[in-house]
């Protein structure tokens, strides 16, 4: 098996790399030798035969390299693997699951490349999903009949065949598919497949990581993404297409509510101990957050809300278990959650926060649910008034305290914009919201801190309710725990911005800036540098003297993370906390720009970066690094000698990938230019040659007219603060500024 799987996997890089010319490349600069026309052909002959005859780890191989051959080869090349599809499916029996599996697997392929094509685009996948999709209907339909023990192979068949109809039908579900006998048989299985039971012999109930790939959960996941994507598309008319109107009456009237009666019922099942994967139930509330706003489908939920709310939806939004021992064993890995966008997305936490808000947002919706949520909201403060102060709290008092300052937090748009509600705030943060600030258990402190963030910027009728809001703020960025200490610099930023007198704060600077330092080195997190540029924003000069400071430790945090990111692919997180340390040292940097003497100082912490950065490594923070540039060869007293240095790496990008950042790096070209004339125009340097052949490439090649633009300006630029002592390029920029002219 081992040197089956490790020649599929050569063999998927060969296909990847050598099944055609990379866009771009020409017969000269290809570097990859590509497959000979005849060895090509061989490979489609044999490839459905060989992917429904390899064991799965060896099929998932060959499946991503088949993937590739559909892009390039599908039709043009390849018109007649309809027939093998079909004649695959066709001649494998219901008990060669593998073979079917394989099969179904490369009809997901020739569907996911036309999943986002327009209608006009979908000519030769709607034939073939006229052709096969009867017969992928009729296997659905033996596998659903199944009544045998549990089976794994089987289990992926269905859930192929349900990843397979999403991609057919993502944007459009084309008109054999809209047969409504046929549309009601795809829906009765879905609806069989959500509704059918899981089996829980060996199911990993204590491992959720382990849970959300037990097969039976992934079906029902992927026919949920088919439900949903279904009632976004056609379950609310007023935003339905015109040429989908027809289907989406269809569908409202005799689907829509089945399934939102099956997702009731699903999530139901979560009250009486029932275990299934976070993804399961984030689809789920979503699907019912999207109900809501139909107002069919809400009349449909009414009688149901209350008991959704109570018993489904706020027990999500509530501190559990295992919130409690990450927060114990593994706090900055707590705070790395709470901030990951790709945790939120699947999170059933932020799905509940979604259909939370949904529930209340407007109308009927609010004035019928609005004031039994905060009631609720109000019963569960009174009754926790006496101990959330007076010690260790019952875990299950303290859980649902932190999901009703969460529930309050979520609202708090609506809350303060509302004008029977906006009044209110003030109290209620005051008599419910500030004892949490005194609570002994940190998880409490850090919502409480959250919450009187988001409502930093109401018009308080007292302002000393104010500043003690902002005090205890303050205060938190001092707790023992890292993440109340995150929350307190996050909601710091929040009080910054909605105050204009920040002088109370001037005489304990250096000590927050020093919180903000610990915890940086602690956790990476673009929220406490956008708190830092904030800060930075409101002092201007008055930051002066931590200025220095602040930017050698802005450029530690930075270096720290760009180590850590190596060896990592995609390290998005890494990248956008890189971000924000360089734009607050951008901050930093314009905040003491009427001190230039404070400039060379700060150059040298920042150079090392800029040095490092002007090259490939800096791809994704170039714009970044061109504004500290700019900073620094405009308000220094003198561009210096280490600055000059960057000039050819400068060059060597634009030469090579950077051409498209031409206006952002005419601002310190210019600078250079401008403010450094006679160390550009040292007899035997190539600065003056350097501008020209970087214009001549520009406005000599096939670029956009706005792309094209900074090249006159940088021309110009030369010409007049070098008058009369760069004549000898006066003819040649003359002579590529004609022939653009003319082209």
């Amino acid at each position: 098996m081992g040197t089956r799987q490790s020649a599929s996997i050569y063999f998927k890089h060969l296909v990847n790399k050598s099944w055609t010319q990379r866009e771009g490349a020409t017969a000269t600069t290809e570097t990859n030798p590509i497959l000979d026309e005849g060895d090509k052909a061989a490979v489609r002959r044999v490839a459905l035969e060989a992917i429904a005859n390899t064991p799965s780890k060896v099929r998932s191989q060959l499946v991503e390299a088949v993937r590739v051959i559909v892009h390039h080869d599908f039709p043009g090349r390849w018109p007649e693997v309809a027939n093998q599809v079909l004649d695959g499916l066709n001649a494998a029996s219901s008990s060669e699951s593998g073979k079917l599996c394989g099969t179904v697997l490369v009809l997901h392929a020739l569907c996911r490349k036309y999943e986002f094509k327009a209608v006009d685009e979908r000519a030769d996948i709607e034939e073939m999903i006229r052709v096969v999709f009867p017969k992928l209907l009729e296997i659905l339909k033996a596998l659903l009949a199944y009544q045998g023990p549990p089976d794994t192979e089987l289990e992926e068949l269905k859930k192929a065949i349900c990843k397979t109809y999403l991609s057919a039908t993502y944007l459009n579900v084309g008109p054999s598919l809209r047969e409504e006998g046929t549309f009601r048989e795809w829906m009765a299985a879905f609806h069989a497949i959500i509704t059918a039971p899981v089996p829980t012999e060996n199911m990993p109930t204590d491992d959720k990581t382990e849970l959300k790939h037990w097969p039976w959960w992934k079906t029902k996941k992927w026919a949920m993404h088919v439900v949903n994507r279904m009632f976004n598309r056609y379950g609310n008319l007023k935003k339905c297409q015109p040429h989908d109107k027809a289907q989406a009456t269809v569908y409202r009237d005799k689907y829509a509510g089945h399934f939102v009666t099956v997702y009731i019922q699903l999530l139901s099942s979560l009250a009486t101990g029932a275990v299934m994967p976070d993804r399961v139930v984030n689809l789920a509330v979503h699907h019912l957050s999207t109900a809501l706003g139909v107002p069919t489908m809400y009349k449909h939920m009414e009688p149901h809300l209350d008991a959704i709310f109570q018993q489904i939806v706020f027990p999500m939004l509530c501190f559990s278990a295992e919130d409690d021992e990450l927060w114990k064993d593994d706090p900055q890995e707590y705070v790395r959650k709470s901030q990951d966008l790709i945790e939120d997305m699947y999170s059933p936490r932020t799905a509940a926060c979604s259909y939370t808000q949904e529930l209340v947002i407007t109308g009927r919706r609010l004035k019928e649910n609005l004031p039994k949520v905060l009631g609720a909201m109000v019963q569960i403060f009174t009754k926790n008034s006496s101990s959330v102060r007076s010690g260790p709290m019952d875990a299950r008092a303290r859980y649902e305290l932190d999901g009703a300052l969460l529930v309050i937090t979520t609202l708090s748009q609506l809350l303060s914009t509302h004008p029977d509600y906006a009044k209110e705030i003030e109290g209620m943060l005051m008599t419910h919201v500030v004892p949490a600030f005194g609570c002994v258990h940190g998880h409490i402190r850090a919502k409480a801190v959250s919450c009187v963030s988001k409502y930093s910027d109401i018009t308080f009728r007292d302002q000393n309710n104010f500043m003690q809001l902002f005090s205890s703020v303050v205060n938190a960025m001092k707790d023992p725990e890292i993440p109340v200490r995150f929350e307190a610099v996050v909601g710091l930023g929040a009080f910054v911005q909605a105050t204009d007198d920040v002088s109370a704060l001037k005489g304990i600077l250096p000590q927050l800036l020093d919180e903000f330092f610990k915890l940086m080195n602690e956790v990476e997190s673009e929220d406490v540098v956008y708190t830092l540029e904030t800060i930075t924003e409101k002092f201007g000069e008055d930051i002066a003297p931590f200025a220095l400071g602040m930017t050698q430790n802005l450029a530690a945090a930075f270096w720290k993370v760009v180590q850590e990111a190596e060896g990592k692919d995609d390290d998005e997180y890494g990248m956008m906390a890189c971000m924000g340390c360089l734009r607050a040292m951008s901050t930093i940097l314009e905040s003491v720009s009427s001190l230039p003497h404070m400039y060379p100082e700060l150059e040298a912490a920042v150079f090392p970066i800029l040095h490092k950065m002007i090259s490939e490594e800096g791809y994704d923070v170039f714009e970044e690094v061109l504004e500290i540039l700019s900073y620094l060869t405009y308000f220094t007293p003198v561009v210096t000698p280490r600055m000059w240095e960057l000039w050819p790496l400068m060059m060597r990008m634009m030469d090579d990938w950077a051409l498209q950042y031409f206006e952002n790096m005419l601002i310190p070209l210019d600078n250079y230019i401008s403010r450094g004339t006679e160390h550009f125009l040292t007899p035997g340097s190539s600065y003056v040659e350097d501008t020209y052949k970087l214009c001549e490439k520009v406005l000599g090649g096939d670029y956009p007219e706005p792309d094209c633009l900074p090249a006159p300006k940088l021309m110009e630029c030369v010409m007049t603060n070098c008058r009369g002592r760069v004549d000898v390029v006066i003819e040649p920029y003359v002579n590529i500024a004609l022939a653009w002219i003319g082209s």
